[in-house]
């Protein structure tokens, strides 16, 4: 059991999609990375205590607590996925919206889009704009390999409209047809994107926080509980009453979180 715990803890915190797109983005070194967050720490915990306790209840118990705490943690990760992705799309917009001011201004359609790489970029301090990020692919392109290069980049959570932009170039590099312009719509759509995310996140927050509150209310009432003299501690982990309780308990905050995840899910879908 505690191996299984175990392993289940790496599955858990091993660099998902949202940690190694932070680290091609700059916004987060490797070392970040691979390192594991604290709270994954509590599973192979409880998969230790699973191996010395005696005490079958006990076991279910902290088995039952490890469970929580892996649900608990997954749904981090999806929320870190979620908000990597916006701040991408609103640099994607970003980046649109300088492209077509540079062509704008005159420069060539190559150059425009690599100048507008570091006016999007400059946005966030913490970046470096000479090393490794998701932009890479525009950064060496050439006027051949500029739609790939876009592709490239629109496989990014965040970087869809660029499939759209990729679409215009290639266009606008066989017929002539104006670019700057297609840019400019295809970057206001991406903000009206991004303005209904913000919107959504803001009325989303006091549901998420709700769900939480009432989630680690029972904690609030075990602390009451003992300081009261009581001993509901061992009730939970000591009974099979109690550790039925505790497991029905967790069930029950588990899945209050997640339908609440769920509905806003709908919403930002």
């Amino acid at each position: 059991m505690a191996g299984l715990a175990t392993a289940f803890a790496w599955w858990v915190g091993r660099p998902d999609d949202r940690l190694l797109l932070a680290v091609r983005m700059n916004r987060r070194p490797f070392v970040d990375v691979v390192r594991l967050p604290p709270v994954t720490l509590a599973i192979p915990a409880g998969g230790l205590a699973i191996a010395v306790i005696p005490s079958t209840t006990s076991q279910v118990a902290a088995g039952a607590v490890a469970a929580a705490v892996a649900f608990e943690f997954g749904l981090h990760r999806r929320a870190g996925r979620r908000r990597l992705a916006r701040e991408f799309r609103a640099e994607t917009g970003a980046f649109l919206r300088a492209w077509s001011g540079e062509l704008r201004s005159g420069l060539a359609p190559v150059d425009a889009a690599q100048a507008a790489i570091g006016d999007a970029s400059s946005r966030d301090p913490d970046r470096d704009p000479s090393g490794d990020s998701v932009w890479n692919p525009m950064r060496v392109a050439t006027s051949v390999d500029v739609p790939d290069a876009l592709l490239t980049i629109a496989s990014v959570p965040g970087g869809e409209a660029l499939a759209d932009a990729a679409a215009a170039w290639s266009i606008a590099d066989a017929t002539g047809a104006p670019l700057a312009v297609v840019l400019e719509r295809v970057s206001d759509a991406v903000q009206a994107t991004v303005d209904v995310d913000r919107e959504v996140e803001v009325e989303a927050a006091p549901a998420r926080a709700t769900a939480r509150l009432m989630a680690f209310l029972p904690l609030i009432g075990i602390g009451l509980g003992t300081t009261l003299g009581a001993d509901p501690l061992g009730v939970l982990i000591g009974t099979g009453l109690g550790v039925g309780c505790l497991i029905a308990g967790l069930a029950l905050a588990c899945a209050g979180v997640w339908w609440i995840e769920r509905l806003v899910a709908v919403v930002e879908a």
